[in-house]
């Protein structure tokens, strides 16, 4: 087996972060001032000033820190077919509930 080189997957994560960003890190969150509150701070300030563009583009680059994004949902199916859909009223709706579970209790 070979020693050293370069191997996939070794050495430390890319963005990782290394003792001198931690140090930041943590003096910044000492002091109570992280950069999520100083962005909304920003941004408050944009808008008791009505400067509604500049808010904006504050809140956009916050909203990360706040609100988790969709997820992306993959629908099973053959590949490649397209997917089908079926018109159905609510009495047919009702209808297959109903079918559904009288099967689920007969089984």
């Amino acid at each position: 087996m070979p020693k050293g080189g370069v191997r996939p997957g070794s050495g430390r994560p890319r963005g990782a972060a290394n003792k001198r960003t931690s140090e930041i890190a943590n003096r910044a969150i000492a002091e109570g001032l992280s950069p999520l509150e100083v962005m909304l701070i920003a941004m408050r300030e944009h808008v008791n000033a009505c400067r509604w563009d500049q808010a904006a583009e504050i809140a956009k680059d916050a909203a990360a820190y706040i609100h988790p994004r969709l997820a992306a949902v993959m629908h099973a199916g053959a590949p490649g077919a397209t997917a089908q859909t079926v018109d159905m009223s609510a009495r047919d709706i009702i209808a297959s509930r109903i079918k559904g579970i009288i099967e689920r209790t007969r089984g």
